[in-house]
C-alpha cells in the first residue's frame, strides 16, 4: 500500500495493474492520488486483488477496476466507511456501491451521458494543460498487424507491456504531445489523443474493445457539438467530488 502522508489518509483508492495490455486503473488513480496531494488531501493506494486487511478510518472508497467487485474485506465493512464510488463498472461493483462515477464513454449509454462522461475524461495533467483540439482529431480502424507493418508511418504506437521497450509515462506522453499519427486502442491513451486533436490509428485488442470503437466513432463524427463536452478537466472534477465527500459536504461537482 503507498501512503500520500500530509496527514491521516481519509481515502481509499482501490485499482489493479492490468494485463499484457494496459496500466489504465492504476495509472488514473495515481493520477487522483497526485492531485488531491495538490489539494492537501492523503489517500492510500491498495491493488485490490492484494488488499488482505484494512488498518485505516476512511471516509471513502473508489474502486477504479473495470467490472471487478469491491473487494469482500471492504463489503464486509462497508458500515465503517461513508461512501463507496465505482469508476466505469458495469459489474457487480456498479450496484454494491453509492455513487457511480464514469469517465470512458461505453456502448450502454445515451447521447446525454455520452456528453456528460466526457466532461469525466481523466487526462494526465501534462496534457490537459496544453489546449485541447478534439475538433481537429481523425479516428481511422485498422488492425494491429497493419500498424506493425510499418506501412502506415506510425509516430507513436501504444505497445503492451511485455514489449520489448516500453516507454515510461513521462516519455510516453511527451512524444504523444509531439506525435502527429499515433496508434492505440480504446482506452486512456485513446482519449488523451483524442483530446490533443491526433490523427489516430484504432485498433482492436479484444472484442469487447471492438464493441466499444464501433459504437463510439459514428456517435462521435455524428454530433460534432459533442466536443465542447469534452475540456480536459475530469480529474479535477473527480477530486472535488472525492474533497466534498471527506469534508462531510457531499457537493456534486457541475456535470
Amino acid at each position: 500500500m503507498t501512503v500520500n502522508s500530509i496527514k491521516t489518509p481519509e481515502i481509499l483508492l482501490v485499482t489493479n495493474k492490468g494485463g499484457a495490455y494496459g496500466m489504465g486503473h492504476f495509472y488514473r488513480m495515481n493520477l487522483l492520488s497526485e492531485h488531491l496531494k495538490k489539494m492537501k488531501i492523503a489517500s492510500d493506494i491498495a491493488l485490490g486483488s492484494e488488499l488482505k486487511s484494512i488498518s485505516g478510518n476512511y471516509k471513502l472508497i473508489i474502486l477504479d477496476s473495470r467490472d471487478d467487485n469491491f473487494p469482500e474485506i471492504l463489503m464486509n465493512q462497508k458500515s465503517k466507511y461513508n461512501y463507496y464510488v465505482a469508476l466505469d463498472n458495469r459489474g457487480e461493483g456498479r450496484k454494491q456501491c453509492d455513487i457511480v462515477w464514469d469517465t470512458l464513454p461505453h456502448f450502454e449509454m445515451n447521447l446525454t451521458e455520452l456528453k456528460n462522461v466526457l466532461k469525466n475524461c481523466i487526462l494526465d495533467p501534462e496534457i490537459f494543460q496544453i489546449k485541447g483540439r478534439p475538433d481537429k482529431a481523425k479516428i481511422i480502424k485498422t488492425t494491429a498487424e497493419e500498424v506493425e507493418s510499418g506501412k502506415l508511418e506510425i509516430d507513436l504506437i501504444q505497445k503492451p507491456l511485455s514489449s520489448r521497450d516500453p516507454l515510461a509515462p513521462n516519455e510516453f506522453h511527451k512524444r504523444l504531445i509531439e506525435s502527429h499519427k499515433v496508434a492505440t486502442y480504446y482506452g486512456q491513451t485513446f482519449f488523451e489523443a483524442l483530446y490533443l486533436g491526433k490523427e489516430i490509428y484504432l485498433f482492436d485488442i479484444s472484442e469487447y474493445h471492438k464493441r466499444l470503437s464501433d459504437w463510439f466513432i459514428p456517435n462521435w463524427e455524428a454530433q460534432p457539438e459533442i466536443v465542447h463536452f469534452f475540456d480536459g478537466q475530469g480529474l479535477h472534477r473527480l477530486a472535488v467530488l472525492a474533497r466534498s465527500i471527506v469534508s462531510g459536504v457531499l457537493d456534486f461537482p457541475m456535470m
